[in-house]
């Protein structure tokens, strides 16, 4: 599309992308796609919060929305900056230093996605992989072993898991989070108290109560159901992407529009 390339792209490469020779994957006549590639050390959430604060990007948007036919709620052409999402081929061993290596694992030594979102280590030793579109695999020094939607995940696209103190493995997927007894998968979603199923990160807190990062800020679980923290309570943006917790047992919100701590009471938030 020519409009998109005259008045939309030039945001894009002042930004460090660079325009990829390849398409991307089809999709829907109305919907269009361009690949760019960056450096590694870029931010997909910074590129965004740039684009977002980008007056002219913004106003080109608004144009578009309305002249095309196709504006959002807020006026503005639908558009969304996201990682392309593809099977990792079989890889290779680099040599590091003498005497050491790397080894390359993948779909066919069973990991369910050649795309891993995050990785986790449970007290038995055993490790998680979080894979994007083939649910969660885990490792025990041997062999992997993958759960999906046919063993009870509410989804395959998982970005992390961790391990509370009674040794259940909770999975934060795109449809909800999953907790595993060992034995069988628990879905908690929109009827446990979560505004917004697309869960990224999770920890267990100091008290026992687990904490997770969604799209739709952040759910405090304490046994029954989840409560939220969102931008009605100071939270910078509800568009959580990960979460800590420090000695001082206060917690760490990375947000899409800034850095908040709670304190247990209140957020007190910090950008550039």
């Amino acid at each position: 599309m020519e409009t998109f390339r005259s008045r939309l792209e030039p945001a894009l490469l002042d930004l460090g992308l660079e325009s990829h020779a390849e398409s991307g994957r089809e999709t829907i006549p109305s919907v269009y796609v361009r690949l760019y590639q960056a450096d590694a050390s870029l931010s997909l959430a910074a590129l965004r919060t740039s684009l977002s604060m980008d007056e002219g990007f913004t106003h080109v948007l608004r144009d578009l929305g309305w002249s095309l036919g196709g504006a959002g709620v807020d006026g503005l052409l639908p558009f969304r900056l996201e990682l392309y999402r593809a099977e990792l081929g079989p890889g290779e061993r680099v040599d590091v230093q003498l005497g050491s290596h790397w080894s390359t694992f993948n779909a066919v030594d069973g990991l369910g996605s050649g795309f891993i979102m995050g990785i986790s280590r449970a007290r038995d030793g055993t490790l998680w992989m979080a894979t994007f579109g083939g649910g969660v695999t885990r490792y025990d020094g041997r062999a992997f072993q993958t759960f999906t939607n046919r063993d009870g995940l509410p989804s395959n696209e998982v970005s992390a898991s961790f391990e509370d103190s009674d040794g259940r493995i909770w999975i934060c997927t795109e449809k909800g989070i999953a907790r595993y007894d060992g034995e069988q998968f628990e879905v908690l979603g929109l009827d446990h108290g979560l505004e917004n199923l697309e869960v990224v990160d999770g920890l267990e807190a100091q008290d026992g109560s687990v904490w997770v990062a969604t799209d739709g800020g952040v759910g405090v679980w304490r046994g029954s159901r989840f409560e939220m923290l969102t931008v009605r309570d100071g939270l910078a943006n509800d568009q959580v992407l990960c979460i800590m917790q420090d000695a001082a047992g206060h917690f760490w919100v990375g947000t899409e529009d800034g850095l908040s701590r709670y304190n247990g009471q209140t957020f007190t938030t910090y950008t550039t």
